[in-house]
């Protein structure tokens, strides 16, 4: 089975806040990515994710991430370091490869947020409560206990 490539963002603001983002159930989107209702089963309520996204063939794992921030969020970013990877199987039966990168927004942009169809809403988190969410995804996890001790 190939495996396709994706990354994701962990941003904060100068509040030490860290963006979420709230999945909107797969059944509500539009265009190419809508999806048979029968699959409303496997979209749980209150979903949230890090903004970002599949690569797309050959593209660059960094300027992917950008693009794919871009386009869900609306924010232009800066890449510090690479955090944690995980995988999983996705409803299309493929294998994706997850890699998580520490990020900040650019500086002299602006860091309006302007959500996709992807997500229905965002919130900036504190760290203490970052737990009290559900992702699908928590390899994040332990940095943030890391970083939330600098």
């Amino acid at each position: 089975m190939p495996t396709n490539k994706a990354v994701k963002a962990i941003i904060f603001n100068e509040d030490k806040q860290m963006l979420i983002l709230k999945r909107t159930p797969l059944y509500k989107r539009k265009g190419k990515i809508n999806v048979s209702k029968k699959y409303a089963h496997l979209d749980k309520t209150n979903i949230y994710d890090l903004p970002g996204g599949r690569l797309e063939i050959n593209e660059n794992i960094k300027l992917g991430l950008k693009r794919e921030v871009f386009e869900e969020t609306g924010l232009k970013i800066k890449i510090l370091k690479k955090i944690s990877s995980w995988q999983f199987i996705s409803l299309d039966n493929k294998k994706i490869e997850v890699t998580n990168f520490l990020c900040e927004i650019n500086k002299n942009t602006s860091n309006k947020i302007i959500l996709s169809e992807e997500h229905d809403n965002y919130k900036w988190v504190d760290l203490k409560n970052i737990k009290r969410y559900n992702f699908k995804d928590k390899s994040f996890f332990e940095f943030l206990k890391y970083f939330s001790k600098q």
